[in-house]
């Protein structure tokens, strides 16, 4: 099974868009966009803390969490 600290370690592979596009790709943890992760079962809910309520790049943000977490083996679903 995988735990929470799992799930964090492989957000860390997730850039923020907007860092990327300045130049300097910090990931999603660095930038404390991370709010929480819990797990049940199977299945992996990661909540965000966006720096704007109009982010245009969430969708691109939240697939690629999607493919991240997903890496993991065992995992059900990944909520964002």
């Amino acid at each position: 099974m995988f735990t929470v600290e799992d799930v964090r370690n492989l957000l860390h592979s997730v850039a923020d868009p907007c860092a990327i596009a300045t130049g300097v790709p910090i990931d999603i943890v660095a930038m404390g966009l991370v709010q929480d992760i819990s797990i049940r079962g199977r299945d992996v809910l990661v909540q965000l803390r966006l720096t704007s309520p109009f982010c245009m790049q969430i969708g691109l943000l939240t697939e690629q969490i999607g493919i991240a977490v997903g890496r993991l083996p065992g995992v059900g679903t990944v909520a964002r």
